[in-house]
């Protein structure tokens, strides 16, 4: 009703209470998050240029919100009213209180197209964090009601589509209270009394993940954390991506429609403690006497060094987009599944590597949305060849060979420290370090290229060679 009515030049008290935000200054306007029309969305114009949809963008929901150009914004938000009150009756009509509650309406009208994770919530989980939670009165091995615990994954879900670590740290956690709940259904039914009274043993390891969220209560200056621009929260066609493989021993990785290719050899994999078969693939009596890391995190590893040299390549363009879509192609299910669901594993490297991902994309210096999708390992050609050192020995053969979907590709080098800290993190008893500081190092470091006569060379690395760097202890 709100898109197709023309209610003419009826108003209400509530959109005569609208203010506009002043226009910003043309360098202010320059530092607003702008999109360019893509294959979702292909942009307003079209629907501008309707005179049958002059208010296409208004709609009446729950907590309902409105978007439209500047001049229009009043009438969107005006036809938006009155559909609701065509539907749920207008004010004063009967003695129930007005659909549109005054007392929470938002007269503001800004520029800014971002979500934010509101101030009070915050601080309600803070506190709840620090009374009940954090307290030393809890002891080692806390024990609370369902009540309780459900009560701060609440207030982090709510805040998880800003800051999307927070439903990672959180999922450990709902397992517990989920897994209270499937044992109480099968004694019995799940009563009120229960939900108040009975006590759910909480594991270390969501204890672990609960003691890490004070770090991304931020203040309002990490706005990297507190607020999302809308462009990434709706379906978008991709900015750039990033293609990776994994064999035992070699990475390769490129970037579709990007000049962007990277591969690690065997050498460097071992060089910082990476357990690999000594053939391409272990034997049966290699698997029983040592513990190599499984194909799978090496294809999440490839995963995470293709990620970071994708988004510091785009940070060198000339032309940077306002918001970076990041498609994430791998043949390994598995290594997509843990970009968003590792917490479910009991393996601790994977742990390790996930919750490392999440703490280095809340701190990314673009804004970004990463999302992944599987590709056919027949499908996977190109990738496939670069993590192949037997099929593709030189950079020459393996340019010919994928010809021209690499001809104008140049060699990323992946920094020493970048693949130290994964091999770190491999080796760690404990879970990974998420601290603001160190994500921020880690996206300053520098991303070159192989220097001139790459493609003559007879090493495939694209290892920086700078520095060395001590070997991470296999202990």
């Amino acid at each position: 009703m709100a898109s197709a009515s023309d209610f003419g030049p009826i108003t209400t008290d509530l959109s005569e209470s609208i203010v506009l935000a002043t226009p910003p200054s043309p360098r202010a306007a320059l530092q607003l998050a702008r999109v360019t029309p893509d294959n979702k969305n292909p942009g307003a114009a079209l629907l501008l240029n309707d005179p049958t949809r002059r208010y296409a963008h208004s709609s009446f929901v729950d907590d309902t919100g409105n978007a439209h150009i500047c001049s229009r914004i009043v009438g969107a938000i005006t036809n938006s009213i009155l559909s609701a009150y065509v539907v749920f009756s207008f004010p004063l009509e009967d003695r129930r209180a007005p659909c549109l509650n005054p007392f929470k309406w938002t007269p503001q009208v800004g520029f800014t197209m971002t979500v934010q994770w509101l101030e009070d919530k915050r601080a309600q989980l803070a506190a709840l964090l620090d009374n009940e939670w954090l307290a030393p009165s809890l002891g080692k091995k806390p024990s609370l009601t369902p009540q309780n615990v459900a009560r701060p994954l609440g207030l982090i879900r709510h805040g998880a589509l800003v800051s999307v670590i927070g439903s990672y740290l959180s999922i450990r956690l709902q397992h517990s209270l989920n897994n209270a709940i499937r044992a109480q259904a099968l004694r019995g039914k799940v009563t009120k009394r229960w939900w108040h009274t009975s006590r759910v043993r909480i594991p270390n390891d969501a204890m672990t993940d609960i003691r890490l969220v004070p770090m991304f209560l931020a203040p309002e200056g990490h706005s990297r954390v507190l607020t999302r621009p809308i462009g990434l929260l709706i379906p978008r066609s991709p900015t750039i991506t990033p293609i990776s493989d994994a064999c035992y021993g070699d990475l390769g990785c490129w970037a579709q429609g990007h000049t962007l290719i990277w591969r690690l050899i065997k050498a460097d994999l071992e060089a910082y403690s990476f357990i690999l078969p000594t053939g391409r693939e272990p034997s049966e009596a290699e698997k029983k006497e040592r513990d190599f890391d499984h194909i799978n995190i090496l294809e999440f590893v490839a995963v995470i060094v293709n990620i970071w040299v994708a988004v510091r390549y785009l940070m060198l363009q000339p032309l940077r987009t306002a918001h970076v879509i990041m498609n994430v192609l791998s043949d390994s299910t598995s290594a997509l599944s843990w970009m968003k669901h590792a917490a479910q594993t009991k393996k601790k490297p994977v742990r390790c590597l996930a919750r490392f991902l999440q703490a280095l994309l809340t701190y990314c210096p673009l804004p970004i949305r990463v999302q992944g999708d599987h590709i056919k390992g027949d499908e996977n050609a190109v990738a496939d060849l670069l993590s192949r050192f037997s099929l593709a020995p030189h950079w020459v053969s393996a340019i010919a060979q994928t010809s021209p979907t690499l001809d104008l590709s140049r060699a990323c080098q992946v920094p020493q420290e970048l693949l130290f800290k994964l091999a770190l993190l491999l080796r760690s008893d404990g879970d990974a370090a998420m601290s603001e500081s160190e994500m921020t190092r880690l996206w300053a470091l520098e991303l070159r290229y192989l220097p001139p006569g790459w493609q003559a060379s007879t090493s495939m690395t694209s290892l920086c060679k700078k520095s060395r760097r001590p070997r991470p202890s296999r202990s």
